[in-house]
């Protein structure tokens, strides 16, 4: 009877989900980034993407994929209900006000999206990149400050569904014409999940013990 419900134990510890507490890491290098995630990621880049007619802004609204299971749409917008879209520069996209926000959103099928990343920078009213400050917002509340154009990315061990772009100098005020956020590239993908290979040892472990339990019943029975 004993043997039953430790084989029951087993089959919980291996199917039912363990609360896990998220643990994000912020990553600076594009290389150590690329290093540390699933190798079937989605890479998108934005360089030289045509997305204006005339001098108009672009749509507010730009959807990619699925590639490789993974699929993201971008939106640019504004707290002040100002009509908007992407505009085109040397560097990818930028938004066309300096106020804008651009917000990603992501879906993975049948893997969760669990790392992102991407090129981004602030850029001058002529689309030249500058050395001025963009800001990122998980939606986890885990933040990233860029001080110069490069490289910004997060793993985590849940989901990753959204992230917040925008320039700092742009945002704090009602103001446009200073500077302006932008996207290069975009990367969605995944990781090992930590939480999966310590329900396994465990599970492992527990039938482990339960072959030794076993075994030493089984003597005792014979006896």
């Amino acid at each position: 009877m004993k043997n039953i419900w430790l084989l029951w134990l087993v089959v919980l510890l291996v199917s039912v989900p363990a609360p896990i507490l998220a643990t994000t890491t912020v990553w600076n290098n594009e290389a150590s980034f690329v290093a540390a995630i699933q190798p079937g990621y989605y890479l998108k880049d934005l360089v030289g993407m045509t997305v204006q007619s005339g001098f108009n802004p672009g749509p507010a609204s730009l959807a990619f994929g699925p590639t490789k299971g993974f699929s993201w749409n971008v939106t640019v917008g504004n707290a002040y209900s100002d009509s908007t879209g992407f505009f085109e520069v040397p560097a990818g996209l930028s938004t066309w006000f300096s106020y804008d926000v651009m917000t990603f959103s992501f879906v993975g099928s049948p893997t969760p999206v669990t790392a992102v990343g991407g090129t981004f920078f602030a850029n001058d009213n002529s689309g030249n990149t500058v050395a001025s400050m963009v800001e990122g917002l998980l939606n986890d509340g885990t933040k990233v400050t860029l001080t110069k154009p490069g490289f910004g990315g997060f793993t985590s061990d849940v989901g990753i569904s959204s992230l917040k772009v925008w320039s700092i100098d742009g945002i704090s005020q009602h103001v446009d014409g200073t500077t302006y956020a932008g996207v290069g590239e975009l990367y969605v993908g995944s990781i090992p999940e930590p939480a999966t290979i310590t329900l396994i040892g465990a599970g492992l472990l527990g039938l482990g013990i339960l072959g030794r339990r076993r075994r030493r019943s089984t003597v005792v029975e014979v006896r």
